[in-house]
């Protein structure tokens, strides 16, 4: 078997549990060196290597492994990959390298390089409408880690996370361009933490907005951030509706065209305005998500549409199939021509589209403004988020605008 297409498959059965696969692949005296967060460990011959194989990989979730980059040089092959597991009902990624040196056509040596496992949402399998109030409940605090840097990370902007922090930032000083999210400290650390975090972008001269949900620790998190100088801009609702079959409870404007994006590249800086103006962006910023946005664009994995009135852009949307739900993003009308039923037209064309493709749950973060409307549409309010800013000089009405309510 070719060395490359042979270190394809090694992965591919350890993600399995195909014994008798890795059996073939193996030979009778490799070696297994195994690189964790946790520690190392070695193991030899093959029977020890298969019995760690199969303990590394008895809690990654069946079809959740991806393959990516594959290499090999004479009798060395190497495979970037990524897997998902279970911790509890959870689901979390994990990275890995395998490194593969070959003796006379099998795998004498391994060198298995395994990354800490990082909150997601399982990517393996759709959603179904029904599921127990268990389930639901895991399903809402995966739902909170579903953007994939894998599938797209903005143009001109920075990223780092661990399971107690993540910062997203960019060069723009303005506090709507640069975010922390998914906090969890100690009640002992978490001041000391604040005053680092507004001390670490002091520094780089940039303000931003903190997030913070049901999940974040400790739980006068937000409190804390008054007493530290924050304050809060308002709130957004994670809300989901469970089953898209029956659309008809949601109106539509006749007079409205829907145009899907993809196909219209001459709309795509209108469709950057349009949110610009709705989201009260300054220039800064809007320049600054110019590249990425027409990236997104450009992407398969995003359904994008425009509302034309009187062949005039005035309403967009966007539709992410990932993490098992239809995740609505992004739809912005033009202060005029609100109160029209165009954002309940491109709410429907989008839902309409996700359920065409197979998705039966449907998920958006809804601001106040938009929270009225979606309301009345069957999604439910399942987790609130409170949105705080800091900026230096302090700028209230700046931070009041990085929440929509008009």
């Amino acid at each position: 078997m070719e060395i490359q297409n042979a270190a394809q498959e090694f992965v591919r059965a350890v993600a399995a549990g195909d014994q008798e696969t890795l059996r073939s692949l193996l030979a009778e005296d490799v070696t297994l060196r195994l690189f964790t967060w946790e520690g190392d460990g070695a193991h030899r011959p093959r029977t020890f290597v298969i019995e760690a194989l199969a303990a590394v990989s008895a809690s990654w979730i069946s079809r959740s492994l991806d393959l990516y980059t594959v290499a090999a040089s004479g009798q060395t092959a190497a495979v970037q990959f990524r897997t998902q597991a279970r911790e509890g009902l959870l689901a979390v990624d994990q990275n890995g390298g395998a490194f593969l040196d070959f003796v006379e056509g099998r795998v004498g040596t391994v060198d298995l390089y395994l990354s800490r496992p990082m909150p997601a949402a399982e990517r393996a399998t759709i959603l179904t409408a029904s599921m127990t109030p268990a389930e639901r409940e895991a399903v809402i605090e995966s739902l909170t880690h579903r953007w994939d840097m894998r599938e797209s990370f903005p143009a001109n902007s920075r990223f780092s996370r661990t399971r107690n922090c993540t910062r997203h930032w960019t060069d723009i000083a303005h506090p709507g361009s640069n975010q922390v999210i998914h906090v969890r400290w100690s009640a002992g650390e978490a001041d000391e933490k604040i005053e680092e975090t507004v001390a670490w972008f002091r520094q780089r001269g940039l303000g931003f907005q903190w997030s913070i949900g049901p999940y974040d620790q400790p739980r006068d998190l937000g409190d804390r951030l008054l007493r530290h100088g924050f304050l809060r801009a308002g709130d957004q609702a994670l809300m989901l509706r469970f089953g898209i079959a029956e659309l008809d409870d949601i109106p539509v404007n006749s007079e409205i065209e829907v145009v899907d994006l993809q196909a219209r590249p001459d709309l795509w800086e209108a469709s950057l305005q349009i949110t610009a103006t709705a989201f009260h962006w300054p220039p800064q910023q809007t320049e600054n998500a110019r590249d990425g946005w027409f990236e997104d664009l450009k992407s398969a994995r995003i359904r994008s549409v425009m509302a034309l009135l009187d062949g005039a852009p005035v309403a967009d949307g966007h539709l992410y199939l990932q993490g098992g739900v239809a995740y609505l993003g992004g739809a912005a009308t033009l202060p005029a021509h609100r109160a029209r039923k165009i954002y309940s037209t491109l709410l429907r064309r989008r839902l309409e589209r996700a359920r065409d493709e197979g998705y039966q749950v449907a998920m958006l973060h809804a601001e106040p403004m938009s929270r009225r409307v979606v309301s009345r549409f069957g999604f439910e309010t399942v987790a609130m988020y409170d949105v705080y800013g800091w900026m230096e000089p302090m700028d209230p009405e700046v931070i009041r605008r990085l929440v929509v309510d008009d």
